[in-house]
């Protein structure tokens, strides 16, 4: 009987009409919408504090971070120098549709437009939109229905769910979207078939097609149209806000991008701690946000004196710097939204979950990941977290010089410890250090807590991307460079050749493809100069 009611109920979601919905069905409550000529909600004076307590402070207060903070710059023109990319937009936008259903009707100007079903008089701006495959997948709460979750399985093109007002109530249609300078279009989509085995839809562009100027300011995002009537929409979360303490803010970095001060991971949310591309925690972190699109982050580092009882010396690091900000936040706001930082050179993505960076990795590694719950994929990746802190510990505690990347996966060692120029034999020097790490990694991956859980370890070998250098050129070296690391590890020189790892150990050359890089995004060339230790774990090995 209950299936029988689920099929029912989602009969009924996927019959309503691109655009004849009834009013009434978004359980949300959206923030102030502005009016057709009136003033923006961006320009209203507000601020949120979002940090607090943390694992190593539960008693830190985020205000105290910027009791004597002053800002120095202006939202305005970050916004105006940005290159704005499909993935900035990512999230759901409200307005408050709800509340003031008939205002909205009354203020906002309506047009007859022809869809790929029939011809329908809406509003000229959605009142909701939600942008992104992975939040089109799950924009149920959102009033979307069901049906509509398949558009999240289209992979060639940005996706939005819009939804409008008509005269009595409402509709609702899925789009593709691209952005062009500051400007945003909308086109039409329908899908006409579906692969379940692959998990892929097909689909056809529709007669439907919306163009907008568009601007942001922190969580609000204004469309303007070519007759200068705007609407502001707000972020999910922040519409949905009552007080402070419904912000919260949470993100892994995106990889090959800029990065705030080596801040990899951060989570202002029930948890508040923040981690370091390498493994290790900043002791506090807070973020200021305010209307108008300024975020301030502060991050503060105690080092090991701050750990030290009676300690009198004074090595602790403080951090602060302000940019402006574009959040990004869904249905399901209880962990926190993602957020781009942005100074008007770099955009810093902090828009990653711990899954989506997983499951990236390890179909990076070529791991079938079809039929693999998410939850799962969770799991293995806080194992995964584990295990990297157990090795940085104990690699710091024999003094290994091993730099581990958690964006990436990477244990790298320099290149110039381990070979001599542009030769690939391993010097004397690269041979101790490798022996030391190999000592390391087979004791901690062959222990209880994580025997069987990496399934092959992958040695690569980079090279600098110079301006004269191409992939072809870097590439013969990187991969003798990695091939004989592979030929130590497997000798009875490096100790490890009885090891279970030892039989999954393989090489490739990777030349220049993948530079390792400064926190400002530009490339390092000095550490892109690397032999680095990869392990794709075994997904079924994650309890």
């Amino acid at each position: 009987m209950k299936k029988l009611i689920f099929i029912i109920v989602a009969a009924m979601l996927v019959s309503l009409s691109a655009c004849g919905e009834t009013s009434g069905n978004n359980a949300n409550a959206g923030s102030d919408a502005v009016s057709p000529g009136s003033s923006s909600a961006a320009s209203e004076a507000q601020e949120w504090y979002t940090g607090g307590g943390n694992i190593f402070d539960s008693d830190f207060a985020p205000q105290d971070a910027f009791a004597d903070f002053t800002s120095t710059i202006n939202a305005a023109d970050i916004y105006a120098s940005v290159d704005y990319t499909p993935q900035m937009f990512y999230g759901i936008y409200v307005s408050n549709y709800e509340e003031e259903e008939d205002a909205l009707r009354s203020s906002l100007p309506f047009k007859t437009v022809e869809f790929s079903e029939k011809q329908v008089e809406i509003s000229a701006f959605p009142v909701a939109v939600v942008f992104g495959r992975d939040y089109a997948a799950y924009s149920i709460n959102n009033g979307f229905g069901i049906g509509y979750s398949d558009y999240g399985k289209i992979d060639d093109c940005e996706v939005a769910l819009l939804k409008f007002l008509t005269k009595e109530g409402m509709g609702k249609a899925a789009f593709k979207y691209q952005i062009d300078g500051n400007r945003i279009s909308f086109t039409e989509i329908d899908i006409t078939g579906k692969d379940e085995a692959a998990g892929t839809v097909s689909y056809t562009e529709g007669k439907a097609v919306f163009s907008y100027k568009f601007s942001f300011a922190g969580p609000y995002l204004t469309l303007t149209d070519d007759d200068s009537n705007e609407i502001t929409i707000t972020s999910k979360m922040f519409a949905d806000a009552k007080d402070d303490e419904d912000i919260a803010l949470t993100g892994y970095s995106l990889p090959d991008t800029a990065f705030v001060h080596e801040l990899d991971y951060f989570s202002t949310g029930i948890l508040n701690y923040a981690v370091r591309r390498d493994g290790t925690y900043y002791d506090r972190i807070a973020v200021r946000l305010t209307s108008d699109g300024r975020a301030a982050v502060y991050l503060y580092e105690g080092g090991i004196n701050s750990m030290v009882v009676g300690s009198t010396e004074d090595d602790s690091e403080t951090f602060i710097n302000e940019y402006a900000y574009i959040v990004q936040s869904d249905d399901w706001s209880i962990v926190g939204a993602k957020i781009v930082f942005l100074d008007g050179k770099n955009a810093y993505y902090y828009t990653d979950s711990i899954t989506q960076r997983e499951a990236r990795i390890l179909k990076e590694d070529g791991v079938d990941l079809s039929g693999v719950e998410e939850d799962d994929i969770e799991k293995a990746a806080k194992k995964k977290e584990d295990l990297f802190k157990d090795l940085k510990s104990e690699f710091e505690a024999q003094g290994i010089d091993v730099t581990i990347n958690t964006s990436t996966g990477e244990m790298a060692m320099d290149s110039s410890v381990l070979f001599g120029g542009d030769s690939a034999e391993i010097s004397s020097e690269g041979k101790a250090l490798l022996n030391k790490f190999l000592a390391v990694y087979t004791s901690i991956a062959c222990n209880e807590k994580y025997n069987g859980f990496i399934q092959k370890t992958i040695i690569e070998g980079h090279t600098a991307k110079l301006e004269d250098s191409t992939y072809e050129s870097g590439l013969a070296l990187s991969q003798e460079r990695a091939d004989k690391v592979k030929e130590y590890c497997l000798s009875a020189e490096s100790g490890i050749s009885n090891s279970p790892l030892a039989s999954s150990i393989e090489s490739v050359g990777c030349s220049n493809s993948r530079p390792a890089y400064n926190s400002d995004g530009t490339i390092n060339k000095d550490a892109s100069r690397r032999v680095s230790f990869r392990f794709v774990i075994n997904i079924e090995k994650n309890q």
